[in-house]
C-alpha cells in the first residue's frame, strides 16, 4: 500500500472478526464465499494479532479456496488478544477493523465496500439485492443476538430508536428508508468510502456513531427486509424484548 493506485477490483468485502465468533466462523465464511459477486471482487479479513480465529480462518481457506472471490487477504492487526468488541475501551477493536477496511477501500479506489461481520450468515443474493438499491448505505435484515424479534434497523426518536413493526409498518421483502441499520451486513457507496470514518472511540454501538455522521451529511440509508441474515449467538434462547423502541442497535 505504499503507492495510491486504482486496482482492478470494484468491490471490497470486509469481515471484521474477534475470537468469540470462532464457533460460527466456518458457516459465515462459507456463506460469504458463496455470494454472487462481480467478477473483480476482493475480500479482506481483519483479525487480532494473536486471535485464534485467524488460524481457523486459514484452515477454512486452505480447504475451500477463495469461493467466488478473485482474491482473499487476511490481515492481523495490532489488537491485544483479550480485547473483544465488548471490552472496557468501548468499541475500539471493531472500529479499528472497520476503519482499516475503509482506508484500504479509499486508497485503492474501490467503488463499493461491503461489511459482513463474522457472526452474520448471508444469503447468496445479498450483494445483488443491496447493490440494486443504489443508495449511500444499504443494509440487510438481521436481529439481535440477545433479544427476540429485535431487528437491527430503525429511526431516530427523541431519546431512542423506533423500530418499524413487521406486518404493520412493512411486510417481509419491503425496502425501507431508515435512519439506522446494522452494519454487520451492509453495502457502502464510493461516497461513503471517501467521506466517512468511524470515530476511534465510541461509547455506543459503532453503527450508530457512523450513521449519525451519514445523517448529518444527508446520506440515504435503506434496509432490505427480504435479505434475511442469520445473526449467530452463543445463547440457546434469546431474551423476550419489549417491542417498539430500544436505545442502541
Amino acid at each position: 500500500m505504499a503507492n495510491d493506485r486504482k486496482i482492478n477490483y470494484d468491490l471490497l468485502v470486509a469481515m471484521p472478526t474477534e475470537e468469540t465468533k470462532i464457533f460460527c466462523i466456518e458457516r459465515v465464511l462459507r456463506s460469504v464465499m458463496s455470494m454472487r459477486l462481480p467478477d473483480s471482487s476482493h475480500m479482506l479479513i481483519a483479525t487480532g494479532r494473536s486471535d485464534p480465529i485467524g488460524g481457523e480462518i486459514e484452515k477454512i481457506l486452505d480447504e475451500y479456496g477463495p469461493g467466488n472471490f478473485q482474491r482473499i487477504t487476511m490481515r492481523r492487526l495490532g489488537i491485544i488478544r483479550d480485547q473483544t468488541i465488548w471490552d472496557s475501551e468501548g468499541f475500539r477493536p471493531i472500529t479499528l477493523h472497520r476503519n482499516f477496511a475503509l482506508r484500504v477501500a479509499r486508497r485503492f479506489g474501490y467503488e463499493e465496500l461491503m461489511f459482513i461481520d463474522s457472526d452474520i450468515e448471508t444469503p447468496e443474493n445479498t450483494y445483488e439485492e443491496l447493490s440494486r438499491l443504489g443508495v449511500d448505505i444499504a443494509g440487510g435484515y438481521y436481529e439481535s443476538r440477545y433479544f427476540e424479534e429485535r431487528p437491527f434497523f430503525g429511526n431516530r426518536g427523541a431519546d431512542s430508536i423506533t423500530i418499524p413493526r413487521e406486518g404493520i409498518d412493512y411486510e417481509p421483502g419491503d425496502v425501507l428508508e431508515v435512519d439506522y441499520t446494522g452494519l454487520g451486513c451492509s453495502l457502502l457507496s464510493g461516497r461513503v468510502i471517501t467521506e466517512l470514518m468511524f470515530p476511534p472511540t465510541v461509547y455506543e454501538a459503532e453503527d450508530i456513531a457512523f450513521l449519525n455522521q451519514a445523517l448529518e451529511k444527508g446520506m440515504t440509508v435503506k434496509v432490505h427486509t427480504g435479505i434475511r441474515c442469520d445473526h449467530h449467538s452463543l445463547f440457546d434462547q434469546r431474551i423476550p424484548s419489549l417491542k417498539g423502541t430500544y436505545s442502541v442497535l
